[in-house]
């Protein structure tokens, strides 16, 4: 993450490192931002008055998660001096900047944050999030007007106490993974804040000297930086127990999904960033009115205040999803249809009047006629075909390894030997294709016909460094593709792995350990193949328009699956408006169990007034007919398209559906 502008004081053109506070945080600091001014996103003040730091990201929170955490770009940026220049940090950045002359590789040892929300929500993409990190003293502030200050070696996931979409209202969502017991501890309070980079100049207790982060690349001296640093952060031993006495930090991934709202709270949010649009005194009248109804429901951080900003609330929503809220929300969004900017006012005399709800009708006959009997078997893929391996080792710097490694896939089926890399770096990451034909005689083998997965290490001779060390896997995944037609299968079962192996019997001795071994064999179920399931009864929408001056439809709207029958969303839609509710699977397809290769493309229709609208997106959950567990379908959510330009045509809006589009997405 880079900013705008930047005014390092010139004491500081190179790095600097850590440095208290008192009573319950999460309870009682809920004072975040306290310090922030209109026309200066932060005032001056000292760094133990923040406790917590933001970060705008375009990440999904499952791609932070997957990631162990906010960390550090550049591989093996540890073992590199000018990755602890905090000027090269700002003004390099990972595309250079065009202030960055060197050619040494783009490493940094921070990340981004900044004390000011609302400069996280100028960096957070306009569908991307925010995040809400606990402070502590690796994270380095140089009190800047943005409030954008360093952390040293990044975050983990389990410092982020929560996060919203960058869209006003939005609401905050707690990290099921943050650690309450290391950052929401009232015996570590005195950790939760920032260091002042000033600070550490004045601290001369080291036996290396902090100016030598002032000087440039080729003045400064290689392992006096590392060692500074990698002294520094081992002298706080409290900070350093937070982290698990771990530096560079670790960062394990974790494969725990993100609690996604099950209900339409996020999206009526999205309802409520058009009152921004509106400079009109009318509609922020109805917000005053209806805010009679917040107080109890804990609704009002969710709603603008008269100058569009959202308000401060002393304790977070409680009640989102309550009655009361929701109908808070409803009056809301009556004002704004009735303020649409795209339609003509009502008549005098005459109330506005909005069409009956009907019953979802089809437009007309479906295409397709439904195959009678079963829709599908329960495991309609039986064989498979483009077998791949993929292996990730760990970022971790000790993770790489010395020694050879392979694997070797065996069942019925038969066995496929391979090497996959000698001396593997730390990250090392790769996808072998499996030829069929020559490791088990046939071009397609039984979907069972693979038990187990091993890994083989063999001792090499080298000059440094030791052979039969250990090393880190992270990832191991089975891709394929079903010989039946229509699936693109995954095993996951070990992603996230995160675990040490090593040669059996390691020894230090030369010209030992070179008899190749295997290390460690992972069973591998029929079960563990994914997609979740091949046939749902249960699917779920939630359509909506884009919240533009313009984003409203005229028309009738429609859409389908598969080229099935048509779904009616509605008529004279609002811009904002959201739409949705459950397909009927009997009526729409013909049977109460669908095949989802059935569903393999969607169709946005506008009948009637056929005008253009901003077509936001559309959300697809399903029930898997043979489990509990959930499948989303997210690859139409954010479309943020006009459409409808061609009056001449019905279908507006159309795209493919593959089933490896459909993902994990919890259980009901």
């Amino acid at each position: 993450m880079r900013w705008a502008t930047f005014s390092f004081s010139a004491a500081l053109l190179g790095l600097s490192f850590l440095g208290t506070t008192a009573a319950s945080p999460l309870q009682e600091a809920r004072r975040v931002n306290q310090y922030e001014v209109p026309n200066r996103l932060r005032s001056p003040g000292p760094s133990t008055l923040y406790e917590w730091v933001f970060r705008g990201d375009s990440r999904h929170p499952d791609d932070i998660r997957r990631a162990g955490g906010f960390q550090p770009m550049g591989e093996n940026w540890d073992d590199h001096h000018e990755s602890f220049l905090v000027y090269r940090h700002y003004d390099a950045g990972a595309t250079g900047g065009g202030r960055d002359d060197t050619t040494i590789p783009w490493r940094t040892a921070y990340v981004s944050m900044t004390v000011a929300e609302r400069t996280a929500e100028t960096y957070g993409g306009g569908q991307g999030w925010i995040y809400q990190i606990r402070a502590t003293p690796h994270i380095l502030d140089d009190n800047q007007a943005e409030g954008e200050v360093w952390a040293t070696g990044g975050a983990q996931m389990r410092q982020v106490w929560r996060y919203r979409r960058n869209i006003p209202g939005s609401p905050w969502i707690e990290n099921p993974d943050f650690d309450r017991n290391a950052f929401d501890n009232p015996a570590n309070r005195d950790l939760y804040h920032l260091t002042p980079i000033a600070d550490l100049y004045t601290d001369r207790n080291q036996d290396i000297d902090w100016d030598e982060l002032r000087l440039d690349e080729d003045q400064a001296d290689d392992s006096n930086l590392i060692n500074l640093m990698t002294d520094w952060m081992y002298g706080q031993e409290r900070l350093m127990a937070l982290f698990n006495n771990r530096w560079p930090f670790d960062f394990p991934a974790v494969q725990i999904p993100i609690p996604h709202q099950d209900d339409l709270l996020h999206y009526l949010n999205m309802d409520l960033a058009t009152l921004n649009q509106f400079g009109s005194p009318d509609m922020l009248a109805v917000v005053r009115q209806a805010l009679g109804l917040a107080p109890a429901a804990g609704c009002s951080s969710g709603l603008p205040g008269s100058w569009g900003k959202r308000q401060a609330s002393a304790e977070p929503a409680k009640g989102p999803g309550s009655k009361k809220c929701l109908d808070l929300y409803r009056i809301i969004r009556r004002a704004l249809r009735g303020a649409h900017p795209g339609k003509s006012p009502a008549k005098p005399g005459k109330k506005p009047t909005t069409p009956a709800k009907k019953p979802a009708t089809p437009a007309k006959k479906p295409t397709t006629k439904p195959k009678p009997g079963k829709d599908a078997t329960k495991s309609p893929c039986k064989t498979i075909r483009d077998l791949e391996f993929g292996i990730t080792l760990s970022k971790d710097w000790t993770s790489g390894t010395n020694d050879k490694l392979g694997a070797i896939l065996e069942g019925p089926a038969g066995k496929a030997e391979f090497e996959i890399a000698s001396e593997p770096p730390a990250g090392f990451s790769t996808r072998i294709k499996i030829n069929l034909k020559e490791k088990f005689g046939k071009d397609t083998i039984p979907i069972d016909g693979i038990k187990n997965i091993s890994l083989t290490s063999q001792g090499q001779f080298v000059l440094t460094g030791n052979s039969n060390d250990r090393f880190k896997v992270q990832d191991i995944t089975l891709h394929a593709k079903c010989a039946e037609p229509g699936y693109d299968l995954t095993d996951n079962k070990y992603l996230a792995l995160n675990t040490f192996y090593q040669y059996p019997d390691a020894s230090l001795v030369p010209f030992v350990g070179r008899e190749k071994k295997v290390v460690v064999t992972l069973p591998v179920d029929v079960n563990d193949w994914a997609p979740v399931c091949y046939s749902i009864k249960d699917l779920s929408y939630i359509f909506q328009l884009g919240s533009g001056w313009f984003g409203g439809a005229e028309g009738t709207l429609w859409f389908a699956l598969g080229g099935h029958k048509r779904f009616k969303l509605g008529t004279d839609l609002s811009r904002g408006d959201w739409k949705d509710g459950h397909i009927p699977l009997k009526e729409y397809f013909g049977q109460d169990q669908v095949d989802l290769r059935r569903l393999n493309k969607f169709e946005l229709f506008d009948t009637g007034a056929r005008d253009n609208f901003d077509f936001k997106g559309i959300h697809f959950e399903a029930k898997c007919a043979d489990s509990n567990k959930k499948i989303v379908l997210k690859k139409f959510d954010t479309v943020d398209k006009t459409v409808g330009q061609d009056t001449s045509k019905e279908v507006v809006y159309k795209g493919d559906i593959a089933n490896s589009d459909w993902m994990f997405g919890g259980t009901y």
